[in-house]
């Protein structure tokens, strides 16, 4: 049994609509790579961000299939915003890039999804750590769309202020 405490926030699904979409890509069938990553703002950065590549049925706005995260700075916790995976790991409660002004004042977040078959095998990078996300394996995910999302779950908060620089790409060997 983990030592943390389990989570006590908002579900996924009820708050998609809260999160800024930054873009979708259509996954094509045979290998491929998804990537997402964005710069947080330390200075207006909230407590808790969300960020994630989604696949959005065409019936719902409720995402079915992908990975998202729920960073809780103030107490270090990364967890599984999607599918039910729990606690990812830990960083930093007060990480160096929110106190001190010799460090950067931004943090990277990375979300690379690596399609092989039907398996999506993910990296998670925040700052300089790798984080550990068990992969998922989906047999119907050629041609679905996918969306990159992050934000804050607080009504009426924007995502503008904290999150900069998004990039949103597709990677396909050449044949």
């Amino acid at each position: 049994m983990s030592p943390y405490p389990t989570s006590h926030t908002p579900s996924l699904g009820n708050c998609i609509s809260d999160l800024s979409n930054f873009g979708e890509i259509d996954l094509p069938s045979g290998v491929a790579e998804l990537s997402f990553q964005i710069d947080i703002d330390s200075e207006n950065c909230p407590n808790e961000v969300w960020f994630g590549l989604l696949n959005h049925p065409e019936s719902t706005q409720l995402p079915t299939t992908g990975f998202a995260i729920r960073i809780d700075f103030s107490r270090g916790q990364v967890w599984d915003a999607q599918n039910g995976f729990g606690l990812l790991g830990t960083i930093e409660e007060t990480p160096s890039w929110q106190t001190s002004a010799e460090v950067e004042d931004t943090l990277l977040l990375s979300l690379k999804i690596e399609k092989c078959g039907p398996n999506l095998i993910p990296t998670l990078h925040i700052g300089g750590s790798t984080l550990l996300y068990p992969s998922l394996s989906e047999i119907s995910l050629s041609g679905k769309t996918f969306s990159a999302v992050a934000g804050a779950i607080q009504s009426g908060r924007d995502a503008d202020p904290f999150l900069h620089f998004p990039a949103f790409w597709l990677t396909q060997p050449e044949s």
